[in-house]
This record gives C-alpha cells, sequence and structure tokens, in this order.
C-alpha cells in the first residue's frame, strides 16, 4: 500500500508538471489505442480477476478495440461460474454482471436467482457503503441485462436514507457509520449507488432528499482545486486520477436519472476534461481504465459535452509561409457539431498588451474537419506568442449539449530565418582605440581569419541580426569561445545592444582569466535561439596571443581530461634487477692460482719417482701382500673419507638452502615451479610463442604461453582483462591454480593453434629481434583484437582436471563478452566481528566463471579500499554476487556478508545512449531499492565526463551489520 500511494503522489507531481507546463490539450488519439494492447495484456489467455477483466474490455469498448473474441471464452467461464455460485462475493457478483453485460455470456430469461436473492439480501443487511455500492449496482445490471426481470427495492427510500446518513456536510462521503473520516472517492460511489436507487424505486423518491443530495454535490465541488491553465481535479489519497474519475463517474449516473436535473458549472466539466487529457498516457493499468473511462462519462449524451480546440502543431515557421491549423472535438475524438472559430487575439511575448491580431474569424475545412487562418498580418514577426481562442456554436439548440470555455489560450511559437549582416572581427589598440587590423566575416559558412594581439590590446567582435520583416533580433544565446592550443577553453557572452550585437575582450583585464597563457586560441561563434531556423556554430579562426610571464603565486590552468584511450599505450619496459655477480680475477692470477693447486700433486709423483715405487714389485707372498693391501688400503680409506666429508657437505648445503625456502614461504611452490619447468622443457616451450626468441623465461598464465622478456612488456600493457597474469618462470610465485592453467592449456603449441589458426598471407610473427611497434602490432591484433580467429569468441582460463599431459590443448569453451565492467570498491561500514574485536576483510567479486580478489584490510570494521577490480562481462550475464570475507591464516575464511549487484540497468543505460563522450553530464537510468535487492537507496545512472558511472551503497546480506560502498563504470570492447 505505501508503495502504491508513493506512485500516485509521484503521478501527482508529474500531473501537475505536465498541467502547469503546458496548454496545448489534444483529444484520446490512435496512440492511446496502440498503448492500450501493450497495457492491458491478458496472462494466458486471461486476466488475474473479474476486477481486472472488466476494466480491460471496458477501455478496449470505449477505445474501438475488438478484443472480445480473443478473451471471451476463458472470460465467460469465470462469469458464469460466479453467477452460479450463491457463495460469491457481493463484489466478484458485480465485477461479472459486469462483465456479462459486454460479452453477453448469459442473457434472456436465465435470470441467476441465487446472485439476485444474494444481492437483495446485501442491500437490506448493508452497513458499509461498499456494501450498499456493490449490492445495488449489481441489482441495477440485472435489471439492464435480463429482459423481463422486476427487481425493484420495497423500501427504497429508507435504502436511500441509510446511504444519506454516510454524507458530511462539506460534500463528501463516509464509508462506514463508525468511520468519521470523509472522503471525495467515497462521495463518488455514493452518487453511483444513489442513481441505483432511484432507477429501482418503485415510486419516487422525496423530492428534498434528492434536493440536499444536489445542495452536497454544489458543496463538493467548492472544494474542486484549481491550476492556472484551467484545469479542475480532485485529490486525496487514492489519487487524483482514480478520485476524480470516481466523482465523475457518480455525477453521470445521477444526471442520467430521469427525475434529476443536475446543473453544473460549464468551466468546471470543461476543466475536468482538460485534467485528464493534460496527464498523457498512463502507465498503470488502473489510471488507464480510470482517465478513458471518465472520458466516455464526459461525453455521454447525457451530460453536458465538453469540446476541446487543440492544434496540429503550435510552431509556425514564417519561412515555409505555413497556416494556422485549429480542430475542435470531443474529449474521445468525436466531430464536433457546426460551430466558427474565431482568433480573438495574438498576444507577443515581448509586448505589453498589444495584440498582433484581432477578431479573426478561421476558415473551415469540410474535409480534413480543420479550422485555419491562411496567412497573417504584415506586422507578425517571429517569436512566442499567446493565441486566445473563442468558439461559437451556430445553433442555439447546441448550447444545451455542448460545453465550451468561454476562450482557450494557446501558447504558439512563430520561426523564421534570422539575417545575419555586418559581421566584423577587429583588433584595437588599448589607449587611443584605433582599429590595428579588422576583417570581415561570412557568420554562415566557417572562416580561416588569422589575428595576433598582446595583452595591451583588445579584440572586438560585432554583427547585426534582424528578422524576417526588419525587427532587431536579440537571440537567446549568443557566445564567443576562445580555445588554447592545451585544450584549455574560455566562454564569453555577447549581449545585444541597441541594433548590434558586440563584444570587447580587454586582454589586460582577462589575463589572470587567461591563465598567462600565451599561444594560439581558436576563436568558435555561436548563435541560437528557439524561434531562429538558421541558428550557427561558427569557426571564425585563431588568434595567437602575446601574454607576460605567468607570476610565480598566479593560478595555474586546470588539468584536462586525458584520452581514455592512453590507457593502453605500451608501458615501459621492465627492468628486472639480479644479483650483481662477483668480480673475477685476472686471467695471469687464475693460470698461478691453478698452478699452485697442480704443485702438491705433480711434488707427489716426483717423489713417488724418487722413492723407486714400482707396482711390478709388488709382493707376491700372503703375508707381505695382506700387509701392502692393509697399508695402501689405509690410504684409499683416508681419501675415501675425504670424499665423504664433501659429499655430506654439499647435502647439507642443499638442505639448508631447503630450509631457508621453506622459511621464505616458497616450499609450497616447490612443486608447481618443477611442474612449470618440465612443460618449459618441451621443444615447442623453448622458443617465445610471440617472436620465436630462445630461452623464454616468462609467461602470461591465464594465456598459457612462455615469452621472452620484450614481449613480456607487451603482454603487460595489454591490461589484466586479456594478459592477466604475467610471471617469471624462476623468480615469482606461482599458485596452484595459475601452474593448472598453463598445465591444461598445454603451452606455446596448444595456444598457437587457436590463436594463430588463422594467419592471412602478408601478416608475419616479428622475429627476436624485432622493434617494439611491430612487437606491440602483432601481440595485440593475435590476443586483444583477436584477428587471426573468428572475432567472436574469446579464450578464458580453464579449471579442468589435473591430467598432467601437455600434448593435447584443454581450452574452456569460447565466450562472446559484450564489454567490461570496472568495480571501484570504495569503503565498508561497520562489518561484522569475526575475531575477538575486530576482522580482516577482504571482498570477493563473482560473475559467471571469474572471480576478482581486493586486499586484505588488517583489522578494521570500517575499511577504505578505493581499488579498482576488473571484470568481463559476457553476453548472458547475471548479477554480481559480493562476498565479504575475514582472512584467517591457520583456518577457513569466515563469511561476513554478501550481496547481489544488478548490473542489468547499467548495462541497458549504456548501450542505449551508445558513445557516452557525445553527451555532457546527465542522469540516464537508475536502480530502484526494493525488498528484493540490498540497496540502502536508489542507485543513480550517469554519464560523468564521457564515462558511464553507477554509484552502489548496500547494505550485506545473511549478517547482523555492515554496508559496502561501490562505483561501478561501464567500457565498452572498443576502449
Amino acid at each position: 500500500m505505501m508503495e502504491r500511494g508513493l506512485v500516485r503522489f509521484l503521478f501527482l507531481i508529474l500531473a501537475v508538471a505536465i498541467c502547469g507546463a503546458a496548454s496545448v490539450f489534444q483529444p484520446i488519439s490512435d496512440s492511446h489505442r496502440s498503448a492500450a494492447l501493450d497495457v492491458f495484456v491478458p496472462v494466458d489467455g486471461s486476466y488475474k480477476s473479474l476486477e481486472e477483466a472488466y476494466e480491460a474490455l471496458k477501455t478496449l469498448e470505449i477505445l474501438g478495440i475488438d478484443k472480445k473474441s480473443d478473451l471471451s471464452s476463458a472470460t465467460c467461464e469465470n462469469v458464469v461460474k460466479v453467477l452460479a455460485l450463491s457463495s460469491s462475493t457481493l463484489k466478484d457478483a458485480l465485477y461479472a454482471l459486469s462483465l456479462n453485460g459486454i460479452l453477453k455470456c448469459k442473457s434472456g430469461e436465465d435470470v441467476p436467482k441465487d446472485i439476485v436473492s444474494k444481492l437483495q439480501t446485501g442491500v437490506k443487511d448493508a452497513k458499509l457503503l461498499l456494501d450498499f455500492y456493490y449490492s445495488v449496482r449489481g441489482l441495477v445490471l440485472v435489471k439492464e441485462q435480463f429482459s423481463g426481470t422486476d427487481i425493484s427495492l420495497g423500501d427504497a427510500e429508507a435504502v436511500f436514507r441509510s446511504i444519506k446518513a454516510l454524507s458530511q456536510s462539506d460534500g463528501k462521503w463516509r464509508y462506514s457509520p463508525n468511520n468519521p473520516e470523509s472522503s471525495t472517492f467515497a462521495a463518488g460511489l455514493a452518487f453511483e449507488t444513489l442513481a441505483g436507487v432511484i432507477s429501482l424505486a418503485p415510486s419516487e423518491i422525496d423530492h428534498s432528499l434528492i434536493q440536499t443530495l444536489k445542495t452536497g454535490i454544489t458543496k463538493l465541488f467548492d472544494s474542486i482545486q484549481k491550476y492556472d491553465d484551467g484545469t479542475f481535479y480532485f485529490d486525496e489519497s487514492e489519487g487524483p486520477i482514480s478520485t476524480t474519475a470516481s466523482v465523475i463517474r457518480g455525477l453521470k449516473s445521477f444526471a442520467a436519472s430521469e427525475s434529476t436535473g443536475l446543473n453544473l458549472p460549464g468551466e468546471k466539466i470543461v476543466g475536468l476534461a482538460k485534467f485528464f487529457l493534460g496527464v498523457g498516457i498512463p502507465g498503470d493499468a488502473k489510471d488507464f481504465f480510470n482517465q478513458i473511462d471518465a472520458l466516455a462519462c464526459l461525453e455521454d449524451n447525457r451530460f453536458s459535452v465538453p469540446l476541446i480546440l487543440s492544434l496540429p502543431s503550435s510552431v509556425i515557421s514564417l519561412t515555409k509561409k505555413e497556416p494556422l491549423k485549429v480542430k475542435v472535438s470531443t474529449v474521445l475524438g468525436s466531430k464536433a457539431p457546426a460551430l466558427s472559430v474565431k482568433l480573438a487575439q495574438a498576444l507577443s511575448s515581448g509586448s505589453k498588451g498589444s495584440s498582433v491580431i484581432n477578431n479573426q474569424e478561421l476558415k473551415f475545412d469540410a474535409e480534413s474537419a480543420t479550422y485555419f487562418l491562411e496567412s497573417f498580418p504584415k506586422n507578425f514577426d517571429v517569436g512566442k506568442y499567446t493565441f486566445v481562442f473563442e468558439i461559437l456554436l451556430d445553433e442555439s439548440a447546441n448550447e444545451k449539449a455542448y460545453i465550451t470555455e468561454a476562450q482557450t489560450k494557446v501558447p504558439i511559437a512563430a520561426t523564421g530565418a534570422i539575417t545575419i549582416e555586418n559581421a566584423e572581427i577587429a583588433v584595437l589598440d588599448s589607449d587611443v582605440g584605433s582599429v590595428e587590423s579588422q576583417k570581415k566575416l561570412d557568420l554562415t559558412k566557417d572562416e580561416a581569419v588569422s589575428l595576433s594581439a598582446n595583452h595591451l590590446q583588445k579584440l572586438r567582435l560585432s554583427f547585426q541580426l534582424t528578422t524576417p520583416i526588419g525587427h532587431v533580433f536579440k537571440p537567446h544565446q549568443a557566445f564567443l569561445k576562445l580555445k588554447h592550443e592545451s585544450q584549455v577553453e574560455h566562454i564569453f557572452l555577447v549581449k545585444t545592444s541597441g541594433k548590434k550585437s558586440e563584444l570587447v575582450l580587454d586582454f589586460l583585464g582577462l589575463v589572470e582569466k587567461l591563465y598567462y597563457l600565451s599561444g594560439k586560441y581558436e576563436i568558435q561563434l555561436t548563435i541560437g535561439d528557439a524561434s531562429m531556423e538558421n541558428s550557427l556554430l561558427s569557426n571564425i579562426g585563431h588568434i595567437e596571443l602575446d601574454l607576460p610571464e605567468r607570476p610565480e603565486k598566479a593560478a595555474r590552468p586546470p588539468l584536462q581530461p586525458t584520452d581514455p584511450y592512453s590507457r593502453y599505450v605500451p608501458k615501459a619496459e621492465i627492468s628486472h634487477i639480479f644479483r650483481v655477480p662477483e668480480k673475477l680475477p685476472a686471467k695471469q692470477i687464475s693460470l698461478v692460482f691453478l698452478g699452485l693447486i697442480v704443485l702438491p700433486f705433480i711434488g707427489f709423483l716426483i717423489g713417488l719417482t724418487r722413492l723407486g715405487v714400482n707396482i711390478k714389485s709388488f709382493p707376491s707372498s700372503v703375508g707381505a701382500a695382506t700387509s701392502a693391501l692393509l697399508f695402501h688400503g689405509g690410504i684409499g680409506a683416508v681419501l675415501l673419507l675425504y670424499v665423504l666429508f664433501w659429499v655430506k657437505a654439499s647435502s647439507q648445503n642443499r638442505f639448508l638452502r631447503a630450509m631457508s625456502y621453506s622459511a621464505a614461504g616458497q616450499g609450497k611452490n616447490s612443486s608447481g615451479k618443477r611442474r612449470i619447468s618440465d612443460l618449459l622443457t618441451q621443444s615447442d616451450n623453448r622458443v617465445c610463442a610471440d617472436c620465436s626468441a630462445p630461452d623464454p623465461k616468462w609467461a602470461s598464465a591465464n594465456i598459457g604461453v612462455f615469452i621472452c622478456l620484450k614481449c613480456c612488456g607487451v603482454h603487460r600493457s595489454l591490461g589484466t582483462h586479456i594478459s592477466k597474469v604475467v610471471l617469471s618462470v624462476t623468480l615469482d610465485e606461482w599458485s596452484d591454480d595459475e601452474v593448472d592453467s598453463m598445465i591444461e592449456i598445454g603451452g606455446n603449441a596448444s595456444a598457437n593453434s587457436v590463436y594463430e589458426a588463422f594467419i592471412p598471407d602478408g601478416v608475419s610473427k616479428p622475429g627476436p629481434d624485432a622493434s617494439l611497434d611491430q612487437r606491440m602490432q602483432f601481440i595485440r591484433s593475435k590476443y586483444e583484437h583477436q584477428e587471426f580467429l573468428k572475432p567472436s569468441l574469446r579464450i578464458t582460463s580453464v579449471k579442468g582436471s589435473n591430467s598432467s599431459s601437455s600434448q593435447q590443448p584443454h581450452l574452456e569453451g569460447m565466450v562472446e563478452f559484450i564489454g567490461l565492467l570496472k568495480v571501484t570498491l570504495k569503503k565498508g561500514t561497520n562489518l561484522a566481528v569475526r575475531d575477538m574485536r575486530t576482522s580482516d576483510s577482504y571482498v570477493v567479486l563473482t560473475l559467471g566463471q571469474q572471480t576478482a580478489k581486493s586486499t586484505v584490510m588488517k583489522s578494521n570494521l570500517n575499511p577504505v579500499w578505493n581499488e579498482e577490480l576488473m571484470l568481463s562481462v559476457p553476453h548472458d550475464y547475471g548479477s554480481v554476487k559480493l562476498q565479504v570475507f575475514d582472512y584467517d591464516a591457520f583456518s577457513g575464511d569466515d563469511i561476513m556478508g554478501e550481496a547481489g549487484i544488478d548490473i542489468q540497468p547499467l548495462i541497458t543505460s549504456a548501450m542505449a545512449f551508445g558513445d557516452p563522450e557525445m553527451f555532457g553530464d546527465m542522469q540516464i537510468g537508475k536502480w530502484l531499492k526494493s525488498r528484493d535487492n540490498a540497496l540502502i537507496e536508489d542507485s543513480i545512472i550517469n554519464i560523468a565526463d564521457g564515462k558511464v558511472k553507477q554509484e552502489v551503497h548496500i547494505k550485506l546480506q545473511n549478517v547482523e551489520s555492515g554496508e559496502l560502498e561501490l562505483e561501478l563504470e561501464w567500457l565498452r570492447l572498443d576502449q
């Protein structure tokens, strides 16, 4: 109920804006008929309720749209069912009978006796106004639809008094005797009910009761509300359309009674008609029905029918010599009776009460049913006017059946071609005002004027504007723009004084505003007005300004917006700093050191020679041989100990290095690096995937290729949405997912079989010695533009099985992307506690198979990230899932809340407007807060600085507390 009330309130504001801003009212047209087919759409061939079905069919019937055959079967089945059940409610019985009157489901002598009995009982037992309304109106419909049925109220006057007891002194009515609150909407229901009582009464109702009711109607009209343009309406909680329609239906029914003669003010009847025509085409089905039904009641021949004056166009072109055309019809567009239309006055907005045209009768074209004025007087000029029309009925008999306004005021705009003369631009000396240089201008086309000036001179621009009849024309907009070569712009207003428009720029007084910027300034003139058919935007030329040097404390020019494409230019090549090798000694010193090492061995050999060692003399006897073997074995054992010592020392050294890696957190990745190293040893992976340079030491994990250092810099410049993770094979840490991605893709051969599947003739891969531009062009064509595979496909990383086979390319299915979503994570407020008194919070965004994770904010319940996360949006996108976690080093991370972000309003608005750089700052859409989303307030979608952005403030779900502020930005793929 609150949401519906808000809608009614907003609609009232809209109606006020419409009625206050426009005085041209158009009768019901084909646009209403087309809209009705969209508003009243049945679901599976039927409507949700009998009330909705009646409102839809009644509206379509009034508009002349035949939909009975499409809906009669299912709807008649419900009507017959309700009329056959004695347990049906009074409301259902009323709408079933109303539908029966349209569809003719039951007719003739087949009277629904149970329903008639229930309605008669309802009249006797009724205490509430709605019970009287449903019962009496139902009996009236039975009497109208079933011939030969004599349905009358035995004590009609008592029923009349019971209903009249609910009336108030101000003309309003109550819904029940126990409710003191009165309502205008209830007054309309009461009028309909009392009209039914009069028609069902076996004898005439006491005339004093009817006269009292007429007095109440007059008092009710005393409380009617009015706009300045003569529009009248009733308003309260049900909304102005529903309330006003209820009163009109009641008055129509009451006036239709033969025993009553209701005389209402004609201007208020016309004002009520103008109110319903002024709201345009409602988007709500209930308001649509009330608008059309109320207008149909006003057009009923038993009521005073208002006539509406309308114009096919409120703009008249004097250049094309267009005539003034006027139409007069009923509110539903029916033909008006014989009448004449007179243009009483044509008041100019610039004059004080003087009229250009007086008492000019318009001619009538019977074929088009249009009244027209062929020509205007010679003094009729361009500008804004208020035309005052008078409608005079030809026959006196028509004055009783039709109502017209005494005078109808309509705003008219007269346009024409403005003459531009004596245009010139000059440079003046400040001291004496003499002209140093002067140029004549033709402002109807671009010029190439070249001027120069210093800070002691002035620039003067002047021209004359005249209307088609030679009057001085003062445009609504006349601006001169100076644009410096640094893109700093300055705009000056051209004023009109007397017969000439002139602007004088004194550069001595403007040096601070110009930020002391010397150099070339482009000159551009803009002249525009709603009455000017030849508005212009003319490039005059340029002026070279020589201004003084900028003082130290003077203001600097504002920073200009950067080119959005500058983010894609090549980044500076990354220089990795490795451990500097130790300085080697000179070659001669190394040779001397080697000689000193070998010298003891040479001395050993010489000593053996001097001792006369001869293996041939090795003893052969058992005792001597045993002693010799023991002696030499001891020497060998000593040497073996030396060998074992060095082996053990080497093992310990490797063990210590492994321990140091583990302590540094690298032990976890040793197996991953070993898998990457094994993959790197394959023949296709020993050269760069893009330039074939040998021994690549870098890799793009999500693409699955090994690349050299030079190509690595280009990959980083592509952005993380294309080459997401560029890592060193030996120096960087690899996650398990990144290793699995490389293994699953299979390396250079598998990736190139997709990315280089269709390299056209004339395109060759760059070589190891290729320039940076050649590498940039080929790599962008290969990965970013994907010119060597089908343009509609994109390759994303996969999470497949852990198969170690690298011979088969395991690439995920091709996905078509429509754009990029940049999420700026601003801050969180009052997040939930998951540790002792705080939380280590971070955010994870999920869109399809993609995830993006923010940094962890340690011990902070109100973190400020100001961090950008990027997601690629596929063609079949859904909502972005947002989750907040508490980081825990020793166990699983705890959830701190979640929410869903609907990105459809952002994408739909962005695609509807196309290139946002073509528009200024403006609102283009909105994501409304509702019970089904986590929004704290409505999320506005704006174009700001040529970008489509959306501010989102959400409350985390499934958690005790927490709010997040984000900014979404939509990026097209061609950006």
